[in-house]
């Protein structure tokens, strides 16, 4: 698995936390896709690695914009955030507006998978987090009086 979120490592928080959410994503949108094929056949398969390749992207250009904003300030990593949700929301818009109704296309499918592959990822990926936060570098230190 990619990355290590200890603190003492070095390496941008950022960087690593993206890198384990597109690695969550990858496992998870290829268990969709294969799931899809075995189920709707074809047009499943198509439908669902077409909408497991738009998260895949989706969280490219999220961990991108949230790297570039980190290494300016925080309110800057705030505003990339933001930027990173409307600039997904209009991927998806603009992914999917020219093939919905492609004769490949199965919406049901395709919806299904963009639901899944980002709910698992962001799942797994939370899970992670609360556990490494615990029990890492990363936790907060008590402030001695």
């Amino acid at each position: 698995m990619p990355g290590n979120l200890s603190a003492e490592s070095g390496s941008d928080v950022e960087l690593v936390l993206g890198k384990q959410l597109i690695f969550y994503s990858l496992i998870t949108g290829v268990a969709v896709v294969g799931i899809a094929y075995v189920i709707y056949g074809q047009h499943g398969l198509y439908s669902a690695a077409y909408g497991a390749t738009l998260v895949v992207i989706n969280f490219l250009i999220a961990t991108r914009l949230l790297m570039t904003g980190a290494r300016i300030s925080p309110v800057a990593l705030m505003a990339s955030a933001v930027g990173a949700l409307f600039v997904d929301l209009a991927l998806l818009t603009v992914g999917t507006l020219p093939v919905v109704k492609a004769d490949w296309m199965n919406i049901e499918v395709y919806g299904g998978a963009l639901i899944i592959t980002h709910l698992v990822a962001v799942g797994l990926m939370a899970r992670k987090v609360t556990g490494k936060l615990a029990y890492s570098g990363l936790k907060p230190s008590k402030r001695r009086a």
